[in-house]
């Protein structure tokens, strides 16, 4: 099949990029498919797709999601952004027509040129949900309603957590509808011989941007707690990049204001992650709506123990007390119970971790994301052949959580 892949971004530290990248790798060599990649415009990204052997080309538009606040302002960028979008459409069409394009793939909820063009072209699409955009990253989409109708006209959308599920079903076509949970290449990041909780200095960890929603102040406060409570010989590494300068700003004056300099450092981004994972008892995941959580993941696969947010996709991802903790979201309290629990608790907690490991390696490996995306394609062309009409297909791995009708609570 020749599939035509419709890059958001071309960021190789986007975790929706990162996804996109190893999915197209295993398409093409283990189901070999012809896979052509659209950027959206000039990045860094693009190297990690020539390393493996993925062709890109570019083809400029915008994102039609806009930033969340009154005013004109966003109604003004929306109808820009998909102005500007809607020119570049026909080259996006001549292009499906030239390569033999089978079926188009979406890599993210907010680009619509695909969307434009599969429809014009009358190539069937597929549509990838991979974020929470107001509930993580405060954006919402240019004319809600308008977009919705659009999505409602793909083949099949992909939701990559339960969650996202809940939330998307509310209007769209629940037959349509698939979860199949990211898929991460454990080769890098596995290290049976981890046990974590074993050495007098326990390593707590954050991974991502440092951002509102990722929660690492929560993660701080909870940790100053930690320390009035007597359990001071730890370290907390933050590593990530910032974005939000007034979050940075907050994040160090509530460390400084607790003299906690020596607890917690602040790392920056960092490429060799697996290293600090490495080093890691326990990985805090503490987002308040997490679509998925890459890094999560990365941690189970690592051996960590992992602390997350029982909200969004991370509740998705752990069995509180089979595979890992989970703490009430936005409590901070309740994430320094959670961890004191653990640190007297240390040869269950590396049970935890163990069985954590072993989860994540049984149902979150690439392979088995590509797997599953490869079923889809041939559901799409059965129906296509049939003439329309859906098969409720949900592919589910893990098994669906008892809470499946809960977007991000």
């Amino acid at each position: 099949m020749n599939i035509l892949f419709v890059s958001g971004d071309n960021d190789k530290y986007s975790g929706a990029f990162l996804s996109m990248v190893r999915l197209t790798s295993l398409l093409k060599r283990e189901y070999h498919h012809n896979i052509l990649v659209v950027l959206p415009k000039k990045g860094n990204g693009e190297e990690l797709l020539k390393g493996e052997g993925i062709e890109s080309v570019f083809v400029r538009s915008f994102l039609r999601s806009v930033p969340m606040r009154k005013g004109f302002e966003p109604i003004v960028e929306g109808a820009a952004r998909t102005a500007v979008t809607k020119l570049n459409v026909s080259k996006l069409v001549r292009l499906i027509h030239e390569r033999k394009i089978d079926l188009v793939h979406i890599n993210v909820s907010d680009s619509f040129i695909g969307a434009y063009a599969a429809i014009k072209s009358g190539a069937p699409f597929v549509w990838h949900i991979r974020e929470f955009l107001e509930e993580d990253h405060k954006r919402a989409l240019y004319r809600l309603n308008d977009a919705r109708k659009i999505m409602r006209k793909a083949d099949r959308l992909i939701t990559i957590s339960a969650s996202l599920y809940a939330k998307y079903s509310a209007f769209m076509e629940e037959a349509k509808m698939s979860v199949i949970y990211n898929g991460i290449d454990p080769q890098r990041y596995r290290n049976d011989g981890h046990e974590p909780l074993k050495n007098e200095v326990v390593n707590f960890l954050m991974v991502g941007n440092l951002s509102e929603g990722k929660g690492q102040l929560e993660a701080v406060n909870a940790c100053i707690r930690l320390r009035e409570k007597g359990y001071g010989n730890f370290v907390l590494k933050l590593v990530g990049r910032s974005k939000d300068g007034k979050y940075l700003d907050a994040l160090k004056r509530a460390v400084g204001n607790a003299r906690a300099e020596d607890n917690i450092i602040f790392c920056g981004s960092q490429t060799d992650t697996p290293a600090y994972y490495n080093e890691c008892d326990i990985f805090l995941m503490c987002s308040k709506c997490e679509a998925f959580g890459r890094v999560t993941v990365e941690a189970m696969f690592s051996g960590c123990l992992v602390i997350g947010a029982n909200s969004g996709g991370t509740k998705d991802l752990i069995k509180d007390g089979e595979t890992g903790l989970l703490y009430e979201s936005g409590n901070e309290d309740a994430l320094c119970e959670k961890i004191v629990y653990a640190l007297n608790h240390k040869q269950e907690m590396r049970d935890i971790a163990k069985r954590g490991q072993r989860y994540m390696l049984e149902n979150m490996t690439a392979e088995k994301n590509a797997e599953s995306v490869n079923r889809l394609y041939m559901t799409v062309f059965e129906n296509r052949i049939r003439g329309g009409g859906y098969s409720a297909v949900i592919l589910l791995y893990p098994p669906a959580p008892s809470d499946f009708g809960r977007a991000c609570a």
